[in-house]
Formats: structure tokens, sequence, C-alpha cells
């Protein structure tokens, strides 16, 4: 192969990086190959039709990766309001509040089936303008419906599950793809293979000049938030998580050098001055202090006066990690407690301690850092006396609801900076106690934040969304979801794999 042209999806405004980082990858091993990025989320909806054939017959591709980042179905999103309508539809008693969101749902209903429609409909132009491409589907929207999706693609196409490196590499190369995790239709059936080959990381960087020379449409980009990647995998086992599935349970780390390396670049390259680490976790577990560290000692040595931030486990967090936090430009932080019920949290395997995550949100107030706490709403085997339920075992966070200094609250509490840990008989627990997960006799093993994996099985989770395969999306089959009252007042999440119509099945 000689070229090769990644699509990028249209999502939300968010940098690309893993196109980035798999087109870097391979131009590091083959040179020789011509690459391109085209990312539809920055041209508008009635050109990018247009785009991705003038694209395409401008670079003629031997192989064209699309990145599909987002597919929400009834999903807490900032862009998307479908969920608080279902909810709205099944549980208020107001009546005009159940038709309006009833009205607004269909919207949502409509929105969502154009847009697979839309991005499945770019696969089939690329099929039409350039016949002999072979086309590659990869990305965690993807990869969360492979099997519902894959059949409504051009036969031939060849799905990638969780990380693309080495199977794009082997297409490269013309090798079968062997060890790897894909799934593809050919002669009217689904075949799939097994196995995961993983990338090391030890050597992963960006060559930003490249980079720049092959997305255009970087620019965009340039006074955004840039997408940075410290590690790849993740231990736990949260309930309505798809990380561990995508990129493994096994973290693997890279060179904290290279990750700075990266920042410095874009940092004084193209004037980037905020920056979000893409990993499942930036703390994972005691195992990812030396690097964490490492990291933010670079940034404060290389005098980079950037802001940061990323999803960190809270209850990792120790005093002098905070005030490095700190020092090196970390943003706000949203604190998410998911419930103040170590017995709920214990349910979703969401693997921390609550006393832990106060003495997190304690050091944090002490370095002074803006902070906000968000707890969800319902859970398995929870009623309606939600506020009684969330923060049983700090009072503290009850006195503190609304507003307070330095933060403010979502759906719950604040940890105030002069509150301390409350030792509570929900929240004063070992590292490794064992349970009952919730109501419904789910008994659960919570493990020590050391990263080692959960035992127990997963619980339900947050909204049952049945998914039916039917009959209109490319072949007269259509995505079809249903949210579901909950059983005894809790809610629960069921996304559906369909190996075949009217059938469902369960995918967390």
């Amino acid at each position: 192969m000689t070229s090769i042209l990644y699509i990028f999806l249209p999502c939300k405004q968010i940098y690309p990086v893993g196109c980035t980082y798999l087109a870097d990858y391979i131009h590091k091993r083959h040179p020789e190959v011509r690459q391109r990025i085209l990312d539809l989320s920055q041209i508008p909806p009635g050109e990018r039709a247009k785009a991705v054939r003038e694209t395409a017959e401008n670079v003629r591709p031997d192989l064209v990766c699309f990145s599909w980042r987002d597919i929400q179905i009834f999903s807490p999103h900032e862009g998307d309001a479908s969920l608080e309508q279902a909810f709205t539809f099944y549980y208020s008693n107001n009546p005009f509040k159940k038709i309006a969101a009833s009205l607004s749902g269909l919207k949502s209903l409509y929105q969502y089936y154009s847009g697979i429609r839309a991005n499945l409909a770019h696969a089939w132009l690329i099929r039409k303008t350039c016949p002999d491409a072979q086309i590659v589907m990869g990305g965690g929207a993807f990869g969360a419906f492979a099997e519902q999706l894959i059949e409504k693609l051009p036969e031939g196409t060849i799905g990638i599950l969780g990380e693309g490196e080495e199977a794009v590499l082997k297409m490269v190369e013309g090798k079968p793809l062997d060890g790897e995790r894909f799934i593809a239709r050919q002669n009217g059936k689904t075949i799939t293979g097994t196995g995961q080959s993983y990338t090391g990381l030890d050597d992963l960087s960006v060559d930003l000049p490249y980079i720049a020379e092959i997305f255009p449409q970087y620019t965009a980009y340039t006074d955004d938030c840039i997408g940075v990647q410290s590690k790849r995998g993740c231990p736990y086992d949260c309930a309505f998580c798809l990380y561990p599935y995508l990129e493994g349970k096994s973290v693997r780390y890279r060179p904290a050098a290279l990750v700075v390396k990266d920042i410095a670049q874009h940092y004084r390259q193209w004037g980037t001055r905020r920056f979000w680490f893409t990993d499942a976790q930036f703390i994972t577990g005691k195992a990812a202090y030396p690097q964490c560290t490492e990291i933010m000692e670079r940034i404060i040595a290389e005098r980079l006066e950037i802001e940061w931030s990323g999803y960190i486990r809270t209850s990792l967090i120790t005093s002098e990690f905070a005030k490095l936090m700190v020092r090196s430009g970390v943003g706000d932080l949203e604190v998410a407690i998911t419930s103040g019920s170590q017995e709920v949290l214990n349910g979703l395997h969401m693997g921390f301690v609550l006393v832990r995550l106060y003495d997190g949100c304690r050091y944090l107030a002490a370095a002074r850092l803006h902070r906000v706490l968000q707890a969800g709403r319902g859970h398995p085997g929870r009623g309606p006396r939600f506020s009684d339920d969330v923060f049983p075992g700090h009072p503290a966070a009850h006195r503190s609801r609304g507003t307070a200094a330095g933060g403010r609250v979502s759906l719950g509490g604040l940890q105030p900076a002069d509150a301390e840990p409350v030792q509570h008989p929900e929240t004063a627990v070992q590292p490794r106690p064992t349970q009952q997960a919730d109501r419904q006799g789910l008994s659960g093993r919570l493990e020590s934040e050391e990263g080692a994996p959960h035992r127990q099985p997963r619980s339900q989770a947050l909204v049952r969304c049945s998914v039916r395969l039917l009959s209109s999306l490319g072949r007269k089959g259509q995505l079809l979801c249903r949210l579901e009252p909950p059983p005894r007042g809790g809610i629960e999440l069921r996304t559906g794999r369909v190996a075949d119509p009217g059938r469902d099945s369960q995918l967390t």
C-alpha cells in the first residue's frame, strides 16, 4: 500500500488524537507511504460528502481508515438532552412536560438515526469513489456496537476493535491480521479475529511538523484543548465504562519525557496552552505515581505555562501530589463521586473507598484548586429518596449543597476545604471488604487502589436501553433504542449487541 486516508467522522469539537498517533506510527515505519487526515467535524454537514469525495479523488488511497468516536444513545452528554427527555417522559407527573419531552424525544431519535445513516453513507461513498480501496472502521463508537454496524457497511470492510496501530501496520505490509481483534463481513457472513496485540508505547511520539503537513485542518485546534496520551489501559471494572474493553486492563506507560515532548511541541509550535490527558485514568493506581510525578515535574522544569486536566481518581491523590498538580498547571477538576453510599459504589464496581476520596478532595482544597463534585441520580436498587442516599457518610457534604468557597456542586454536595473525613458505618471500610452490592443480591468484592482487577460479576448499570435490530439502515435495518421503566425504582443500563433481528443481548 502506498497511500492512506484517515477520516475522522463528525462529533463534538475534539482534537483527533487517535488519528494523529496512528498516522505518525505508520510514518515512522514506512515514511514512503503518503497519508492524509480529513476531519469532518470541521466541515458543515451539507458539504461533508463533497469533501470526502474530493479528498478521496485527490489522495487516491489504497487504505481508508474511518474513526467513529461518538454514538450517543440516551447518554448524559452536554450536547445531547435525550436522556433527560426520556426521564421526563417516564417519571414526570406533569402531563404537559411529558408531551413536550415526547416531541423532543422524537427529534432526538431523528437526529440519532440521521447521524448514523450519514456516517455509514461516507463509507459507501468511498466504496463508490475508490472501489479498490480497503475500508477500515475503528473508534470507540464502532467498538461498542461493532456487531450491529458491520452489517451496514460495504462488504469487505474490516472493523478494528480497540487499538489500531498494529493492525493497520499489518495491512500496509500486506500481512494477515493474525492475532488481531477485528470483525468483518465476507460472502454474507460475519467473521471475527481472536486475540489482541497491544502497541508498545516506549517510542510512541508525534512528529508535529509532519502532522501539520498531512492534517491542514489542525489550525482549528491550536487555541483549543489538545489531547495527549500518557498511558493506555485501565485495571478497573466500572459497570458503565468501555475503556477496559477497548484498551485492555493491563496498564502500559509512555515515557514521561516523550509525553512532555509532545506537550512542548504543541506549546511552542502551535501556541497551544490547554491540554487534556486522554488516558482512561491519569492516575490508574499507585504504580502510576512515578510516571505522573515525572510528567508534572518536567512540565515545571521546562517552564510550560499550560492548563491541563483529565480523568483522575481523586481517592489516589495525596497532599504532595495535589500541590504538584497545582504547580504544574492543573485546571478545574470535576470530581465524580457517583454516590455517597459505599454499597452503591461496590455494586457499580467503582473500585475506590469513599474516605479516601474525601481525603483527596481535602488535599485539593488545601492546594487551592477549584473543583466540581458530581454525583449521579439513581443507582441499582435505589428508590426515590435520592437526597438521603447520595451522601449518607459525610454530613459536611449535606451542609455545602449549592455553592461554597472554591467550588460548586452538580447533583450533590461539595467537599469543603475545612472538612475532615468522617468515619461512618457505610464508608469506614478497609481496602478489601466484602459486602452486599445492592438489594438485588449482587455480591461484590472491593479491591484495593493498587489497580488489581475486580473479581465480582458486573453489576447492572444506570439506564436500561434495549437495542433491537429490526430492518432499515443499509439493508432496511434500523437500530432502535427504548428506555424502559426500571424495576423497583432503580435505573439500570443495558445496551445491546444483537446477533440477529429482534434479539437482545447485553453489552456493558
